[in-house]
Protein backbone atom coordinates (compact mmCIF):
# COMPACT_ATOMS: atom_id res chain seq x y z
CA UNK A 1 0.00 0.00 0.00
CA UNK A 2 1.47 3.17 -1.36
CA UNK A 3 0.41 5.53 1.84
CA UNK A 4 1.02 3.69 4.85
CA UNK A 5 4.40 2.84 6.07
CA UNK A 6 5.09 -0.81 8.73
CA UNK A 7 1.65 -2.13 7.75
CA UNK A 8 0.66 -4.50 10.61
CA UNK A 9 -0.67 -8.19 8.76
CA UNK A 10 -4.27 -7.59 10.58
CA UNK A 11 -5.50 -4.68 7.80
CA UNK A 12 -3.56 -6.64 5.01
CA UNK A 13 -5.54 -9.88 6.58
CA UNK A 14 -9.08 -7.42 6.32
CA UNK A 15 -8.73 -6.40 2.94
CA UNK A 16 -7.73 -9.84 1.98
CA UNK A 17 -11.17 -11.06 2.84
CA UNK A 18 -13.37 -7.95 1.79
CA UNK A 19 -11.34 -8.61 -1.67
CA UNK A 20 -13.75 -10.81 -3.23
CA UNK A 21 -16.80 -9.25 -2.01
CA UNK A 22 -15.94 -5.98 -3.15
CA UNK A 23 -14.54 -7.39 -6.98
CA UNK A 24 -18.15 -6.95 -8.29
CA UNK A 25 -18.63 -3.45 -6.67
CA UNK A 26 -18.20 -2.12 -10.18
CA UNK A 27 -17.39 -3.31 -13.61
CA UNK A 28 -15.03 -0.95 -14.64
CA UNK A 29 -13.78 0.69 -11.30
CA UNK A 30 -10.21 1.58 -12.43
CA UNK A 31 -11.65 4.67 -13.72
CA UNK A 32 -12.93 6.35 -10.01
CA UNK A 33 -10.40 8.61 -7.82
CA UNK A 34 -11.49 9.36 -4.63
CA UNK A 35 -10.12 11.91 -2.41
CA UNK A 36 -9.39 10.92 1.05
CA UNK A 37 -8.95 13.66 3.99
CA UNK A 38 -7.94 12.19 7.53
CA UNK A 39 -8.00 14.89 10.61
CA UNK A 40 -4.92 15.46 11.62
CA UNK A 41 -5.27 14.53 15.52
CA UNK A 42 -6.24 11.19 17.29
CA UNK A 43 -6.44 10.26 20.69
CA UNK A 44 -4.58 6.79 19.22
CA UNK A 45 -3.05 7.63 15.98
CA UNK A 46 -1.67 4.17 15.30
CA UNK A 47 -4.96 2.06 15.73
CA UNK A 48 -6.60 5.08 13.65
CA UNK A 49 -4.00 4.63 10.76
CA UNK A 50 -4.38 0.95 10.93
CA UNK A 51 -7.62 0.08 11.84
CA UNK A 52 -9.46 3.24 10.07
CA UNK A 53 -7.49 4.77 7.37
CA UNK A 54 -5.71 1.17 6.55
CA UNK A 55 -8.62 -0.38 6.03
CA UNK A 56 -10.46 2.26 4.07
CA UNK A 57 -7.48 2.44 1.50
CA UNK A 58 -6.97 -1.19 1.26
CA UNK A 59 -10.70 -1.47 0.63
CA UNK A 60 -10.23 1.11 -1.96
CA UNK A 61 -7.20 -0.39 -3.43
CA UNK A 62 -9.00 -4.20 -4.19
CA UNK A 63 -11.67 -2.15 -5.61
CA UNK A 64 -9.59 -0.58 -7.98
CA UNK A 65 -10.14 2.62 -7.02
CA UNK A 66 -7.75 5.07 -6.86
CA UNK A 67 -7.24 6.76 -3.73
CA UNK A 68 -5.31 10.04 -3.05
CA UNK A 69 -4.60 11.30 0.75
CA UNK A 70 -4.78 15.11 0.67
CA UNK A 71 -3.15 16.84 4.40
CA UNK A 72 -2.36 20.45 5.04
CA UNK A 73 1.11 21.49 3.91
CA UNK A 74 0.86 17.85 2.59
CA UNK A 75 3.00 16.93 5.18
CA UNK A 76 3.23 13.03 6.62
CA UNK A 77 1.08 11.61 9.58
CA UNK A 78 2.80 9.94 12.26
CA UNK A 79 2.47 7.62 14.79
CA UNK A 80 4.75 5.57 17.11
CA UNK A 81 4.95 3.08 14.36
CA UNK A 82 2.73 3.49 11.37
CA UNK A 83 2.93 6.59 8.89
CA UNK A 84 0.83 8.06 6.48
CA UNK A 85 1.84 9.52 3.69
CA UNK A 86 0.44 12.22 1.72
CA UNK A 87 -0.04 12.52 -1.91
CA UNK A 88 -0.80 16.63 -1.97
CA UNK A 89 -2.08 19.48 0.41
CA UNK A 90 -5.18 20.99 0.92
CA UNK A 91 -4.24 23.53 -0.88
CA UNK A 92 -3.64 21.84 -4.38
CA UNK A 93 -6.78 19.90 -4.61
CA UNK A 94 -9.15 20.26 -7.10
CA UNK A 95 -12.13 18.34 -6.27
CA UNK A 96 -13.57 18.00 -10.12
CA UNK A 97 -10.66 15.66 -10.65
CA UNK A 98 -12.49 13.22 -8.27
CA UNK A 99 -15.43 11.14 -8.30
CA UNK A 100 -15.96 10.84 -4.32
CA UNK A 101 -14.91 12.46 -0.83
CA UNK A 102 -13.90 10.44 1.66
CA UNK A 103 -13.45 11.60 5.53
CA UNK A 104 -11.87 9.37 8.05
CA UNK A 105 -13.13 9.85 11.99
CA UNK A 106 -9.40 9.69 13.02
CA UNK A 107 -10.43 9.93 16.86
CA UNK A 108 -9.79 13.37 17.14
CA UNK A 109 -11.55 15.85 18.78
CA UNK A 110 -13.60 19.00 17.38
CA UNK A 111 -11.22 19.76 15.06
CA UNK A 112 -12.64 22.30 11.68
CA UNK A 113 -10.53 23.07 8.77
CA UNK A 114 -12.17 25.58 6.85
CA UNK A 115 -10.53 23.63 3.80
CA UNK A 116 -11.47 20.81 3.90
CA UNK A 117 -15.21 22.37 4.86
CA UNK A 118 -14.99 24.09 1.27
CA UNK A 119 -14.12 20.84 -0.45
CA UNK A 120 -16.68 19.17 0.95
CA UNK A 121 -19.03 21.96 -0.04
CA UNK A 122 -17.78 21.83 -3.38
CA UNK A 123 -18.23 17.87 -4.16
CA UNK A 124 -21.75 18.47 -2.57
CA UNK A 125 -22.91 20.78 -5.39
CA UNK A 126 -21.17 19.08 -7.84
CA UNK A 127 -23.16 16.15 -6.90
CA UNK A 128 -20.23 14.14 -6.41
CA UNK A 129 -20.86 10.86 -2.82
CA UNK A 130 -19.31 12.30 0.39
CA UNK A 131 -18.41 9.65 3.13
CA UNK A 132 -17.63 10.59 6.69
CA UNK A 133 -17.26 8.72 9.43
CA UNK A 134 -18.30 9.89 13.18
CA UNK A 135 -16.13 13.23 14.18
CA UNK A 136 -15.94 13.89 10.44
CA UNK A 137 -19.55 14.11 10.05
CA UNK A 138 -19.37 17.35 11.76
CA UNK A 139 -17.50 18.59 8.35
CA UNK A 140 -20.47 17.70 6.89
CA UNK A 141 -22.46 19.92 9.17
CA UNK A 142 -20.71 22.58 8.72
CA UNK A 143 -20.55 22.59 4.83
CA UNK A 144 -23.97 22.30 4.54
CA UNK A 145 -24.18 18.85 2.81
CA UNK A 146 -26.33 17.10 5.21
CA UNK A 147 -29.31 19.82 4.87
CA UNK A 148 -32.46 17.79 4.72
CA UNK A 149 -30.77 14.60 4.36
CA UNK A 150 -30.52 11.74 7.18
CA UNK A 151 -27.05 10.81 9.00
CA UNK A 152 -25.65 8.72 11.69
CA UNK A 153 -23.44 9.46 14.54
CA UNK A 154 -22.62 8.84 18.30
CA UNK A 155 -25.57 11.69 19.01
CA UNK A 156 -27.41 14.22 17.28
CA UNK A 157 -25.25 17.24 16.26
CA UNK A 158 -25.66 20.48 18.57
CA UNK A 159 -27.27 23.63 17.19
CA UNK A 160 -24.07 25.73 18.05
CA UNK A 161 -22.04 23.38 15.22
CA UNK A 162 -24.18 23.85 12.04
CA UNK A 163 -25.40 27.52 13.10
CA UNK A 164 -27.51 28.94 9.94
CA UNK A 165 -25.78 26.04 7.46
CA UNK A 166 -28.93 23.85 8.23
CA UNK A 167 -28.65 20.33 10.36
CA UNK A 168 -29.89 17.33 9.10
CA UNK A 169 -32.05 14.79 10.48
CA UNK A 170 -30.10 11.99 12.92
CA UNK A 171 -30.85 8.36 12.15
CA UNK A 172 -28.88 6.47 15.13
CA UNK A 173 -25.50 5.11 15.41
CA UNK A 174 -25.21 2.76 11.83
CA UNK A 175 -24.26 3.45 8.53
CA UNK A 176 -26.39 5.80 6.61
CA UNK A 177 -26.70 6.78 2.88
CA UNK A 178 -29.04 9.79 1.87
CA UNK A 179 -28.96 11.64 -1.60
CA UNK A 180 -25.07 10.26 -2.04
CA UNK A 181 -23.87 11.66 1.44
CA UNK A 182 -22.60 8.56 3.76
CA UNK A 183 -22.30 8.82 7.22
CA UNK A 184 -21.18 6.45 9.70
CA UNK A 185 -21.78 6.91 13.28
CA UNK A 186 -19.28 4.41 14.83
CA UNK A 187 -15.51 4.46 13.86
CA UNK A 188 -12.81 1.83 14.91
CA UNK A 189 -12.25 3.67 18.19
CA UNK A 190 -15.90 3.69 19.04
CA UNK A 191 -16.65 0.76 18.23
CA UNK A 192 -13.75 -0.41 20.45
CA UNK A 193 -14.65 1.70 23.46
CA UNK A 194 -18.70 1.05 23.40
CA UNK A 195 -18.78 -2.50 21.44
CA UNK A 196 -21.19 -1.07 18.85
CA UNK A 197 -20.21 -2.59 15.33
CA UNK A 198 -17.38 -0.57 13.57
CA UNK A 199 -18.70 1.22 10.14
CA UNK A 200 -15.81 1.84 8.58
CA UNK A 201 -15.92 -1.60 5.79
CA UNK A 202 -19.80 -0.39 5.45
CA UNK A 203 -18.93 2.76 4.94
CA UNK A 204 -15.70 2.11 2.30
CA UNK A 205 -18.11 -0.45 0.91
CA UNK A 206 -20.95 2.01 0.42
CA UNK A 207 -19.02 4.87 -1.07
CA UNK A 208 -17.32 1.84 -3.37
CA UNK A 209 -20.99 1.29 -4.62
CA UNK A 210 -21.79 5.07 -5.06
CA UNK A 211 -19.14 5.34 -7.44
CA UNK A 212 -20.39 3.49 -10.00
Amino acid sequence: MKHLRNTPLLVLAVASLLATTLAGCSDSPGAHRVLVIPRVDSVDMDYMLENEVGVMLEMLDAAGVEADVALPSGQALEGRTMTLEADLSLDDVVVGDYDGVLLPCMAAGYERNEQTVEIVRTAGDMGLPVAAQYGSVYTLAEAGTLHNRQYALGAPIPDWIVEDEGGGIYAGTGVIEDGGVITSGTCSYMARDTGRPDGTPELTRMLIEALE
